[in-house]
């Protein structure tokens, strides 16, 4: 198909109908603007309705099996569905959008704008225009400067807005969409201009029309709008921010003169265009002030401050006007017309109505920051300077207030725009310090050096107290200009990308926010520590992932506000990180018994492969099978997560870009829940059989595929549940009255305790627990706390005994039985290890490296004092999680073999090999360590239990003795395994001085067990000889195997050095003899020898890392619920374990 437009005369009366058809087009193109606007209102007024109408059982967790069966419909489900869709689509269209490293806007405003430029284009340009070539053309440029007005109105900074009332957004926003309208804009005239030089060169009407007025003020008209365009990029803009502020303001006026000389026919839409302008020059007059201010330059820094006094007697209106985010253009007084081209925006560092001082604070680069710094050095107390202002939207600190915990984090000094935000914040949550509200707000300060960061702290010290108390500061500590490009982790602050600003809220390049290439270059090691003023400062750059982490680690039904100010490409690592946190989601889970046989299917979102294809996948991996499988032969490739527990395995497939540990933490909590409710060991007949419970638990503990429930304390408000699984419930954690069960079991003749499970009026129960993690409206008729502290060591000794690597794998397990809702202090020391480190918290960290907590303990107070604050879950859980390295971080790898005595281990090994006249017999010697002698003693006279609480004269308190014993540590469940080569055929003449021997083919191994009652100083002897293939059946004499074990039980009343000098004495005497033997059998009974030696043992009072519990206390001040009669029961336990773990090579 042809060309459809062609060159033709018209009739008048085709000329006047194509001239009712421009004017009602360009009408039509203007107007359609109210459609957009119409359609936010009703969204707004929609979102007001659901708000006002949501009933209290839509807030919370529905307590009744009616509302439980409400949630659980069809219609729910679809609802939910629909709410995670419109939340990702609406998080997706907040993005950035880059081109060739250039940013072009948001996923959102690019889609609007692509969106409108079509709706402009194609349908008003094109719609009845027929095959008239001109009518075209004409269209093009009436359409375009129909959209002047709204244009002009879109840049209109004014508070009150016609559109920032509408659409209830900022300027900094709506300044975006100014932009790509007027992309938009220039296309069009673009077009009309592009189609009239093709019409005039095609007729030979060039020449004469290039010389008519009207036709040099359109084209005059349309460079003006590329200069304005092209001078609007961010890389110009930074480039020169005076150039383009000087261009957009003159070209932007001179344009409406040339177009409305241009054609008669779209004279009004200049005239509205004209009426904008005005009116914003009249609001920019009314809105500027010159004032009396101070200017001066911050010591050590490149800042300059403007201090401009407000006060109440003069200033009252002047100083209630302005608000923390508010922004202004200042300039030196001076006339009028120069100063609108000499003023740069400054964000508002202070909270006028309370200081009685407005306060800027700038970076001192060229052009108007330049000029101020000038007049600070000349001297002169006061300066006459222009305040033009305020703009912006002083509404966040409101906004702010809704949440349930907020994040603040500034870049350099994007910090103006934060700390009187955050200042306004703290004030409105409590007016007091250490309250529980404060807690929920975080200020993370990225700066260059110490003295970017002292200009923002108060003169008073109480106010200074204040601020200071949830903020942290990271200095970057960097002094050369000169560095390249510093990488932290997935963000990158290099080259003049750094200058630029990328948050909606300062998207208007203020000279505040300019920054330096080294803004974020450091060290990467943050230790922290208290300055002078006691603020927390951190050496290096944040971690962006750890901090994201636990802003949304204190429960996923918080509302959280991240809220940054700074680089651009810090904003965009930071959203990066937000959007791992809240958009991963679980697509599927399926569970499947031992035999591989599906038990439970369950979809969350999307279509993910089926469970046979996937298992199928699995099992084709040799075994051991990693917890994530990338299997890229299915269509979208695809990552599949499992986890094993009792035999049931958990997969979970995800063919999107999720945060790996989340996922395989969801699975690891759903089959913990289900052990929970279900009891343990996890079976596949318990899921079959209480698949009602099961489903409603899968069910609540992500919604839509977003993990939103995973405490089991929590679940037990909404899973509706039988009377076997309740019994199971209460069996577990212990019936009041009697005897508690598991580790935090009541000591004798202590108090019993138990969970009262009470019944509760829907009243009590339709609003779910305040916190996530912990049930609503506990009542225990007794009250029992129980710390149980158990380490699992990992040891290796070569055979000299010099210790290879040695670490203990810790975890704090407690157990909190406690009406109401207390608030805990639990406080750990080191027993002396870590000295020298710093603080108490520094040298318990270098303890319990690589701690990871349970969601209820406040991180804050850990980092800073080294203690565990948190309210606990009802029941049992485990607190912490930790890992202690044995031999120190300094550890010298030296063959001094004394060195393994300051591992403090309670036994050892020692492994001899090659011993007997054939070389076919092995002795392993099982010592008491000589540290440890005096500690260690038999479980007949051990106590476990330390009831150090219920005595103490202070409540909520206890002391606990270095060992959690008074009486010392019991060592128990002494085994020894010495596993051999495949080509041992028979273990013959076991030989233990104590305890029980027994040899298993099928295992390959030897098994030793002693009592512990016979573990005494002189320790313990096996002797054993191997025995070869079958070809040497005839020189050995074998004692034979019965059922696959060979076990022998010797009762020696000999010492093990008596022992040991009769088998050397034996040695020796057949050394002459070893000469007449075959040394092809000497050799190869080296090779039957073992190699190493497992330890296992678990020692009930002691801990190899040395911790020990302090203290545990109730804050009765931030505990609710709890009365003065609620004195809880205390106790602790320390437990130290080795599952092979001690191993020694021989």
């Amino acid at each position: 198909m042809g060309w459809p437009y062609r060159f033709g005369e018209l009739t008048p009366e085709q000329k006047q109908q194509r001239r009712e058809l421009l004017d009602w087009y360009g009408f039509l193109a203007q107007m359609s603007v109210l459609a957009p606007l119409l359609a936010l209102q009703v969204y707004f007024v929609t979102v007001w309705i659901g708000k006002k109408f949501q009933t209290q059982k839509d807030l919370g967790a529905p307590s009744s099996p009616y509302a439980k069966a409400l949630r659980s419909s069809k219609t729910a489900r679809i609802a939910k569905s629909v709410r995670l869709l419109a939340r990702r689509t609406k998080w997706w269209l907040g993005n950035s959008l880059d081109v060739l490293g250039y940013h072009v806007g948001t996923n959102g405003e690019v889609i609007a704008a692509v969106v409108w430029t079509v709706w402009l284009l194609l349908l008003l340009s094109c719609f009845q225009t027929g095959d008239d070539y001109l009518h075209l053309t004409k269209r093009f440029g009436i359409v375009g400067a129909s959209q002047l007005p709204f244009h002009y109105l879109l840049a209109l900074k004014w508070s009150y807005s016609p559109l920032q009332l509408l659409t209830r957004c900022s300027h900094e926003t709506l300044i975006s969409l100014h932009q790509l309208l007027g992309r938009s804009i220039t296309l069009l005239f673009y077009l009309h201009v592009a189609f009239y030089l093709n019409f005039y060169i095609l007729s030979s009407l060039l020449a004469q029309k290039i010389t008519e007025w009207y036709i040099i003020c359109g084209f005059v008209a349309t460079l003006a709008f590329t200069a304005v365009g092209t001078t609007a990029l961010a890389p110009l803009k930074r480039w020169n921010y005076r150039a383009f502020f000087i261009t957009h303001v003159s070209l932007a006026t001179l344009v409406l003169p040339l177009l409305y000389f241009h054609v008669r026919h779209i004279r009004i839409y200049i005239y509205e265009t004209a009426a904008v302008y005005a009116v914003h020059a009249v609001l920019r007059f009314f809105s500027t002030k010159t004032l009396p201010a101070s200017i001066r330059i911050l010591p050590d820094t490149n800042l300059i401050e403007i201090d401009i006094p407000t006060p109440l007697s003069e200033k009252g209106r002047l100083r209630s006007s302005w608000k923390p985010g508010h922004h202004a253009y200042v300039s030196l007084a001076g006339h009028p017309f120069l100063r609108t081209f000499r003023s740069n925006p400054f964000t508002v560092a202070s909270i006028p109505r309370e200081d009685g001082r407005i306060r800027f604070v700038a970076r001192i680069l060229d052009g108007n920051t330049a000029k101020l710094a000038r007049c600070a050095k000349d001297g002169g107390v006061s300066q006459e300077v222009t305040l033009e202002g305020p703009y912006g939207v002083a509404t966040h600190a409101d906004r702010l207030l809704q949440y349930d915990r907020v994040l603040l984090v500034a870049g350099g000094v994007g910090a103006t725009f934060v700390v009187p935000i955050y200042r306004q914040l703290l004030a409105d949550l409590s007016p007091s310090k250490g309250s529980y509200r404060r807690q929920k707000v975080d200020f993370v300060w990225v700066a260059r050096t110490r003295a970017d960061v002292t200009w923002a702290l108060p003169e008073n010290e109480a106010q200074r107290q204040d601020f200071i108390e949830r903020l942290n500061v990271f200095i970057t500590n960097s002094t050369s200009g000169d560095l390249g490009p510093a990488i932290n982790g997935n963000f990158v602050i290099a080259g003049d990308d750094e200058e630029e600003n990328a948050i909606a809220v300062e998207t208007e390049e203020g000279i505040e926010l300019e920054q330096r290439k080294n803004l974020l270059a450091g060290e990467d090691d943050k230790v922290a520590a208290k300055d002078e003023d006691g603020i927390t400062t951190l050496a290096g750059r944040p971690d962006l992932c750890e901090l994201i982490e636990q802003t949304f680690s204190h429960g996923d039904s918080e509302r959280v506000a991240v809220l940054v100010c700074g680089p651009r490409r810090l904003s965009q690592a930071l959203r990066k990180e937000v959007g791992k946190s809240n958009m991963s989601t679980i697509e599927a889970l399926y569970i499947f018994d031992e035999h591989n046989n599906l038990i439970l299917n369950h979809t969350y979102t999307s279509r993910p492969p089926p469970p046979s294809v996937l298992i199928s996948l699995y099992l084709q991996h040799v075994s051991p099978r990693p917890s994530l499988i990338y299997l890229p032969s299915l269509s979208p490739p695809t990552l599949l997560y499992s986890v094993i527990q009792d035999n049931i395995l958990f997969i979970s497939p995800c063919s999107q870009d999720v945060e790996p540990l989340l996922v395989l933490e969801f699975l690891h909590r759903t089959a913990d829940s289900l052990q929970e409710f279900l009891g343990s060991p996890l079976l596949a007949s318990k899921i079959t059989g209480n698949y009602d419970i099961v489903a409603q638990i899968v069910a609540e503990m992500a919604d839509a595929g977003v993990p939103c429930q995973s405490e089991p304390n929590a679940l037990r408000d909404i899973v509706e549940t039988g009377p076997g699984v309740i019994n199971n419930l209460l069996g577990k954690v212990g019936i009041p009255g009697g005897a508690p069960a598991g580790i935090g079991g009541g000591p004798g003749g202590g108090p019993g305790g138990g969970l009262a499970r009470t019944v509760l009026k829907p009243v009590e129960t339709a609003q779910g627990s305040a916190i996530p993690w912990r049930r609503s409206n506990v009542r225990h008729t007794s009250n029992e706390l129980y710390v149980d502290i158990v380490e699992t060591l990992s040891v290796t000794l070569a055979p000299s005994g010099r210790p290879l690597s040695a670490f203990a794998y810790g975890s704090v397990a407690f157990t909190s039985k406690v009406s109401g809702v207390p608030d805990l202090l639990l406080n750990v020391s080191t027993g002396g290890k870590g000295a020298g480190m710093g603080n108490r918290g520094d040298q318990l960290r270098t303890v319990m490296e690589r701690a990871v907590f349970h969601p209820c303990v406040r991180l804050s107070r850990w980092k800073q004092d080294g203690v565990l604050s948190f309210v606990p879950p009802d029941g049992k859980f485990i607190l912490c999680g930790y890992e202690t390295d044995l031999l120190g971080p300094d550890a010298p790898l030296t063959t001094n073999q004394t060195s393994s005595n300051k591992l403090d281990l309670p036994a050892t090994l020692e492994v001899n090999t090659g011993s007997g006249v054939s070389g076919n017999e092995f002795e392993v010697r099982l010592l008491q360590s000589a540290a440890t002698t005096s500690s260690f003693r038999s479980a007949a006279a051990a106590s476990l239990q330390s009831n150090l609480g219920s005595a103490t004269s202070r409540p909520g308190a206890f002391k606990a003795g270095s060992t959690g014993d008074s009486k010392g540590p019991t060592i128990e469940d002494i085994i020894v395994h010495v596993p051999l080569p495949s080509g041992v055929r028979n273990v013959s003449d076991l030989r233990p001085s104590r305890g029980e021997a027994q040899w298993s083919p099928v295992d390959g191994k030897v098994e030793w067990k002693v009592p512990a009652k016979d573990f005494g100083i002189g320790g313990a002897t096996l002797r054993c000889t191997v025995q070869g293939p079958a070809s040497d059946a005839d020189e050995e004499d074998s004692s034979g195997v019965l059922n696959g074990v060979t076990a022998t039980t010797y009762d020696y009343t000999d010492e093990p050095s008596a022992y040991q000098s009769q088998s050397g004495r034996q040695a020796g005497s057949g050394g002459n003899s070893v000469n007449g033997l075959d040394e092809r059998r000497v050799e190869r009974n080296r090779e039957l020898m073992p190699t190493a030696a497992t330890l296992s043992f678990s020692v009930k009072g002691w801990l190899a890392s040395g911790l020990k519990v302090e203290s545990l206390l109730v804050d009765t001040k931030k505990s609710r619920g709890l009365g003065p009669e609620v004195k809880p029961y205390k106790g602790v336990k320390y437990l130290t374990v080795s599952r092979d773990g001690v191993e020694v090579r021989c």
